[in-house]
């Protein structure tokens, strides 16, 4: 761990000046140090392999495959294909060269129809053919173009060379070649033209004859480019590479120092890029690249477990675009991208392929011996020690007889010791190497040990600056004080707050101080030489010294503060006094709660690993910027324990899918500025396309009933895929820019008329806006009623409403007589409406006024009316009548078991099963609550008992419709002199009473009043 205090400050960065001038570029990968972008089949690709590329001035991305060729257009890739009687398509679906001349002309070349060149007014193409005649082309098989200073071009086929004028209005044979097999062509200054054919290397001079260089192995010219002003590079026989020297004749072999390349069976293609670097394309290797003599040969191969890689080890063609992006396309699977400023970490991983990689993916620590540039790494399966003489790992583990079987598989850290030891940390125990025997045994701590160790339970080792050591492990710690011979154990104990925080012990950190800190499961322990017991620190809210948890993963001491990374606590940074904490998490801009490693570089950021990828923050602003797997992070996911930084700055990180290097102090370069084109424009409302004036520069004008228009666009840098942002304006619409994040179409709707510009930027990879635009303009029309003849029409129209009112108000004057009249008889019929209205409201006010509202009976207040008046009437005539009161048997048991709303339905039920067995004359109403009555006029008190009788055994109607076995009791007597109403209710409600006593569900009478 480097700790930039101020007296070091001055040794590092001779460190740093030191290391470049060692270590110019430091590269510990046996292949696949990249991130490839990769577009496929599933992506839209007509077909798998791709024959050619190009990323035309206008933006276009091309692709020439097998079945046909693919034009990127923002929302997929569009397919041009040959039409059965469609003279304007493709001439063959096989394509096998792509070119754009000085005009920005996209000339394809096909395996059997010849040549064609595309026209974006018409979306469509014309064809040169084959023929027999001056006029036509020597072969359908179209090679190669190259177009000279002059302005001609030149179309290179299977069986001769061909000329294009200037004006593209003749074309002509060279017949100096005819019959020729033409494999690439290549400009110079002064129009010289260099062919590669099937007979070797030729020069075509200015008489238009040809001068053959023969190559020292085989004739063939597969590929010819320039190397510089004065030197070409070519392939011989799909096998050999050679620089070529035109001044001299001389050819020169290319040293291929990398075994893979040299046992490549087929060299497919050669592209020399804008940064100088050599790419080379193999059909069964993969791809290299070449970044000078004194660095090895990057390998590129397609790795079964990393979608980042190469997508195919058959390379068909590589090229570069104006930002600086190389496209590989591939026999079988689609186009690999590959862009360098995505590029900013280097990645080293296990490949199944190759042995010389590391064993596996789950990478555990290093360490870096600057001396050698030997490399130790640990993964989970055992070690691998890198020897970059010879560009490979050294594998040590339990399969290979070098490493303790029951380490392998459990390995969690590397640490190398203040006297060169290396040590091993598994689950199982402590390993440490013997160079000399060049092998791992298990590690056997000096002295006498404490009789509760366990080794197989030790899981970190340190020896501080004292000469103590230290060994943590599953059930405490253990220590070998300097000067002694008897190891100590420490262990937690809830009754002495200066004990240990914990049993599990993970790790050691030692400060400036020479203080070790002690990473337990449970805690932070803190050892001061000289002072007894430790200083606890753990997770607590109320301290204000308190952690994000209690399990530390990472430690770093910074001049003014210590930081330390907690496993789902956040990053941490405490006060050199130790008095309080700053928790930093997730809510502050971390891309993730568990830091895994804390390293600085020399501009002051920290550099940390996480579940979310790694992470640059500056410390002074918490500015935080992320970096994920497009980045060339290994995988989201990093590990405890793997992390290292070399005295000259270099930082390891490693995680679940092999390992991050990189240098932290290299100055990050800007990405490149990467154009956004305007590739769509429809109108919504009828489907018309637009999109051919879009690079005329000219406006375009719109009807207006086409309003709805809708763009679609796209940046340049295919690379980057969703981290490109986009931002829109419509001037004369749109008050500011309109950020669209990474989608990349705009809708406008129902626009007003007038004159538009809509301005499009895309960011960088970084979130920078490109300050260039894609510009459109256009005018959308006004409709016709805001015309010139529209307004004339109005003026006319307008004379003819101000005559015809006139007329009109004359009319209007008799016609409001007849409507006065009319409105007289409608208000008189309206007031006897409303009056016979009134008449029905007072008939029902008075029906509500005696009528219960439940069952529709008399209420008992109409009942004591009609009690009142057959008083009357029975002592004026001498009239016998009975009155009954009746009661529904245990009803409160209904409503409590059953509910009101059940008890209601009871009350309907009987009052519709009584009304049966009455008479019209007689007057049934509701009493109250459950009681109903009944008066029987002119009915002596033996009938009134049969018609009481039969109202109880109608009482089964009302069982019957409820489903529930309800009853009623009644109380019958007959009116005799002297009775009143207050008598009258009296008597029946004894006999009501009698009844209930009686058994209920029963009739039982009272004589008449004595």
């Amino acid at each position: 761990m480097i700790k930039l205090v101020p007296q070091r400050i001055t040794l590092v960065f001779f460190l740093l000046i030191l290391g470049r001038a060692v270590f110019s570029d430091p590269y510990f990968s046996t292949g696949n140090d990249g991130v490839f972008q990769r577009f496929t089949i599933a992506d839209g690709l007509a077909q798998s392999t791709g024959q050619d590329i190009l990323l035309d001035s206008k933006g276009r991305l091309w692709i020439g495959t097998q079945d046909g060729l693919d034009c990127y257009d923002g929302k997929g890739f569009k397919h041009y294909r040959p039409l059965l009687r469609n003279e304007t398509s493709l001439p063959d679906t096989t394509i096998i060269s792509l070119f754009e001349d000085k005009s920005g002309v996209v000339w394809v070349g096909t395996l059997g129809g010849g040549a064609a060149f595309y026209r974006p007014a018409t979306d469509d193409f014309i064809r040169i053919p084959a023929g027999n005649d001056e006029k036509s082309l020597y072969n359908k098989e179209i090679r190669d173009f190259a177009e000279t200073e002059d302005g001609r071009l030149w179309i290179a086929t299977a069986s001769g060379l061909h000329v294009l004028s200037s004006d593209r209005s003749s074309l002509s044979r060279v017949t100096s070649t005819a019959g020729i097999y033409i494999e690439r062509i290549l400009t110079g200054p002064k129009g010289q033209l260099w062919l590669g054919t099937k007979n070797g290397l030729a020069f075509f001079n200015a008489e238009g004859s040809l001068q053959y260089f023969k190559t020292p192995l085989g004739n063939r010219i597969t590929e010819l480019i320039r190397w510089d002003e004065s030197t070409l590079l070519l392939i011989s026989d799909y096998k050999n590479i050679y620089y070529f020297y035109p001044a001299t004749g001389e050819f020169k072999p290319y040293n291929m120092r990398d075994k893979n390349l040299a046992g490549a069976t087929i060299i497919e293609h050669l592209l020399r890029d804008s940064k100088g670097n050599l790419w080379i394309g193999t059909h069964d290797r993969g791809l290299f690249r070449d970044d000078g003599p004194d660095n090895l040969i990057r390998h590129f191969t397609y790795n079964p477990e990393d979608y980042r890689s190469l997508s195919s080890n058959a390379v068909r063609r590589i090229r570069e675009d104006r930002r600086g992006t190389i496209w590989i396309g591939t026999y079988f699977n689609g186009l690999s991208v590959f862009a360098y400023e995505l590029q900013r970490f280097h990645i080293a991983r296990h490949d199944p392929l190759n042995q010389d990689s590391i064993m596996d993916n789950t990478v555990r620590g290093f360490y870096l011996d600057s001396a050698t540039g030997e490399l130790w790494v640990a993964t989970s399966k055992g070690m691998n020690r890198w020897f970059p003489k010879e560009g490979r790992y050294k594998r040590y583990s339990g399969e290979y007889g070098n490493f303790p079987k029951e380490f392998s598989g459990n390995v969690r850290g590397l640490y190398r010791s203040p006297d060169g030891r290396l040590f091993v940390f598994s689950f199982n125990g402590i390993a440490v190497f013997e160079p000399k025997a060049d092998h791992f045994i298990a590690y056997e701590p000096r002295g006498i040990l404490h009789p509760q160790y366990l080794s197989k339970k030790a899981l970190a080792l340190h020896i501080d600056r004292h000469g103590n050591e230290w060994i943590g492990t599953q059930d405490g710690l253990y220590v070998l004080f300097s000067g002694k011979n008897r190891w100590e154990r420490f262990i937690k104990d809830t009754e002495n707050s200066a004990s240990l925080a914990g049993y599990y012990i993970t790790r050691f950190f030692e400060d400036s101080q020479g203080r070790v800190w002690i990473s337990t499961s449970s805690g932070l322990s803190l050892w001061t030489p000289g002072v007894i017991g430790f200083r606890n620190f753990k997770r607590d809210e109320k301290d204000p010294a308190g952690l994000g948890s209690d399990y530390i993963f990472s430690f770093y001491e910074a001049p003014d503060a210590f930081w330390l990374g907690c496993q789902g606590g956040g990053l941490v940074r405490m006060e050199k006094d130790l008095s309080a904490t700053r928790i930093y998490t997730t809510f502050d801009g971390l891309p993730n709660n568990t830091i895994y490693s804390i390293l600085p570089d020399h501009f002051g950021f920290l550099w940390v690993s996480t579940n979310r990828g790694i992470a640059r923050i500056d410390p002074k602003t918490m500015n935080i910027k992320s970096f994920d797997e497009q980045d060339g992070v290994q995988s989201q996911e990093f590990n405890n324990f793997a992390y290292w930084q070399s005295p000259e700055g270099l930082i390891f990180m490693g995680g679940v899918a092999g390992f991050n290097y990189f240098d932290p102090n290299m100055e990050e370069k800007p990405a490149p500025a990467s154009k956004v084109v305007l590739s769509e424009a429809r109108v919504r409302s009828n489907g018309r396309s637009i999109t051919c004036c879009l690079s005329s520069g000219k406006p375009v004008n719109l009807a207006w009933a086409e309003r709805d228009i809708s763009f679609t666009f796209y940046s340049q840098d295919f690379a980057a895929g969703k981290r490109i942002q986009y931002t829109t304006k419509l001037e004369g619409y749109d008050k500011d820019w309109s950020r669209l994040g990474n989608k990349n179409t705009i809708d406008y709707t129902n626009l007003p008329d007038g004159h538009y510009v809509l301005r499009i930027k895309a960011s960088d990879i970084y979130g920078s806006w490109n300050s260039e635009e894609a510009v459109f303009y256009f005018q959308v029309m006004p409709p016709w009623w805001k015309t010139w003849p529209a307004f004339i029409a109005y003026i006319l129209v307008l004379a003819a409403l101000i005559y015809g009112i006139f007329r009109i108000a004359l009319r209007v004057q008799n016609n409001a007589r007849i409507r006065l009249i009319k409105e007289n008889q409608r208000l008189e019929e309206l007031v006897a409406k409303r009056t016979a209205d009134l008449v029905e409201a007072n008939r029902q006010l008075e029906n509500l006024a005696t009528h219960d509202k439940l069952t529709g009976l008399f209420n008992r207040r109409r009942m004591d009316e009609i009690i009142a008046d057959e008083i009357g009437r029975s002592g004026r005539y001498k009239k016998p009548f009975c009155f009954i009161i009746g009661d529904i048997d245990h009803f409160k048991n209904i409503n409590d078991t059953r509910g009101h709303q059940f008890g209601d339905q009871v009350l309907t039920a009987t009052a519709v099963a009584l009304a049966k067995g009455l008479r019209s004359s007689d007057s049934f109403g509701r009493w109250g609550g459950e009681e109903f009555v009944v008066l029987l006029p002119e009915t002596n008190l033996a009938d009134g008992q049969k018609i009481a009788e039969r109202m109880r055994v109608l009482m089964e109607d009302a069982a019957a419709s409820t489903n529930y076995p309800v009853t009623m009791s009644f109380g019958i007597v007959e009116f005799g002199l002297g009775d009143t109403i207050e008598t009258i209710v009296q008597r029946a409600d004894e006999a009501l009473y009698a009844a209930k006593a009686g058994g209920r569900n029963r009739v039982e009478t009272k004589g008449k009043n004595k």
